[in-house]
């Protein structure tokens, strides 16, 4: 490991990161009654608008009164059409969460401040963003001039029974009908998800040629050297001398215990078509007859 990684993990683990997750935790429990315990709830109580208030402060909070603050706030909410009343009744709860969040993220400073030090001196600087819709890349390529894009993709199926809870197992038949409606509501949103992408992907893929790669996740898991090279053919670069070793000792080879590579698959197939053997078989004609169109959009055999 080199310097930098050594330093920066040492003070993300032992000084910022336990400290931020704790203070992440503080702020979400100050607005955890106003949100609720579902995404239903946290939509009817308005929970993401006020989250939003809160990161489009125009002022940093240090710089305002906490009077002020709540007025600016006050002032989003209003914009966004809630009424006085509502605002009124959970004005408090949102200024106490954004004076909270400032100190989370004066905390996080401490350590993220190395961080961008160590990028600037890379010639390579990725990012990993998951749940990224594909419109929004269009602003990101016409901003950033360099910028590369790895698009990387799943078998929908694949992707929502991951999501929907992959590691619990269910043994009575209330658990797996409960697990069954989890993985197809999971999967309506990730086909959602695709289409939207697959909308105005030819046009990005068309004017952006140079920049956007298309990555399928069962390429990868099938031969990650030969994609490996392809990302690094992608973005210009030739791929470090010890990558084809790094693969084969920490996800072909290594040990499988989650505490530092979690992708070890001796079989292939295991992490393409897994998912196959832990659903029912009615559950994965169901999953395949709902997403089929999606299926057929994307090349994925049912």
């Amino acid at each position: 490991m080199d310097p930098f990684r050594k330093a920066y993990r040492e003070l993300a683990e032992k000084q910022g990161q336990p400290k931020f997750n704790l203070a992440l935790h503080k702020c979400r429990s100050l607005i955890g009654p106003m949100c609720g315990q579902s995404v239903e709830t946290a939509v009817d109580n308005g929970c993401h608008d006020a989250m939003t208030a809160v990161r489009g402060l125009k002022h940093h909070p240090s710089d305002i009164s906490r009077h002020q603050m709540s007025e600016i706030i006050k002032g989003e909410l209003l914009n966004k059409g809630y009424d006085r009343h509502y605002i009124h009744h959970h004005l408090h709860t949102i200024t106490n969460y954004a004076e909270c969040i400032h100190k989370a993220q004066t905390i996080a400073s401490n350590f993220v401040h190395l961080a961008e030090n160590g990028c600037k001196r890379r010639s390579i600087r990725a990012i990993k963003i998951v749940r990224y819709t594909l419109p929004f890349i269009k602003n990101l390529l016409e901003a950033i001039p360099d910028l590369k894009i790895v698009w990387v993709v799943r078998d929908p199926r694949a992707v929502a029974h991951s999501r929907a809870n992959p590691k619990e197992k269910a043994y009575s038949r209330e658990d797996k009908e409960r697990l069954g409606r989890e993985t197809m509501n999971c999967l309506r949103r990730t086909c959602e998800k695709y289409q939207l992408d697959w909308s105005v992907k030819d046009e990005l893929f068309r004017d952006f040629s140079d920049a956007m790669k298309l990555t399928k996740f069962e390429e990868f898991v099938r031969d990650p050297v030969e994609c490996v090279s392809g990302i690094y053919a992608h973005i210009g670069e030739d791929p470090p001398h010890n990558v084809e070793q790094f693969i084969h000792t920490h996800m072909l080879n290594g040990s499988d215990d989650g505490r530092h590579w979690g992708n070890v698959r001796l079989n292939p197939g295991e992490g393409a078509h897994k998912w196959r053997s832990l659903v029912s078989p009615e559950l994965s004609i169901q999953m395949t007859t709902y997403c089929l169109d999606v299926l057929r959009m994307m090349s994925y055999p049912p």
